[in-house]
């Protein structure tokens, strides 16, 4: 059984989104990172915001690539019961599994945004980075809204017994 269509367009927009992210959050914090590494070794010198950012974009980066993870079936998972049991018991097991870590998600998702919402009315500004601080815990409520839709992807897959192995994103 095929995916629906909105459903394959879902993953074929998160999965480009996911792509351009990781490459360019992972290559900012490459560049970041390594000239800070040359300044202060080189010359003796640096920037006191380039850590922070260099954090902030690996974190980004990470989290983004978790939910690639998720679609590609790559996550992290605690399934040895679920390995050994019979294939309908499995697939209970891998929906429940499932359900509770989109719920999971759900709840980081809505915690973040709280937070973020917070931090914004508080005004807060990160000494560190010199970045409003909402702006940097923004990361939290994105990245968990990802791996939420990816979780509900993954669930109507296992539901509808269609295979979770995916092709590779064509860039």
């Amino acid at each position: 059984m095929s995916r629906p269509v909105w459903i394959q367009k879902l993953d074929d927009a998160l999965s480009h989104i996911e792509s351009w992210l990781i490459g360019g959050l992972a290559i900012m914090a490459f560049v970041i990172g390594s000239l800070q590494v040359i300044l202060r070794y080189v010359f003796n010198t640096g920037f006191s915001w380039s850590e922070g950012i260099f954090v902030l974009l690996t974190i980004a980066a990470m989290l983004t690539a978790g939910s690639r993870a998720v679609r590609e079936d790559a996550h992290v998972r605690m399934d040895l019961l679920a390995q050994k049991s019979p294939p309908a018991i499995k697939k209970v097991l891998t929906l429940a599994s499932i359900l509770v870590t989109f719920a999971l998600c759900l709840y980081f998702c809505i915690a973040g945004y709280t937070y973020v919402i917070f931090s914004y009315e508080m005004e807060t500004i990160s000494p560190e980075t010199g970045i409003a601080e909402w702006q940097s815990w923004s990361i939290i409520p994105l990245s968990m809204m990802a791996f939420s839709l990816r979780y509900f992807i993954l669930f109507l897959d296992v539901w509808n017994d269609r295979p979770i192995v995916h092709k590779k994103v064509r860039e």
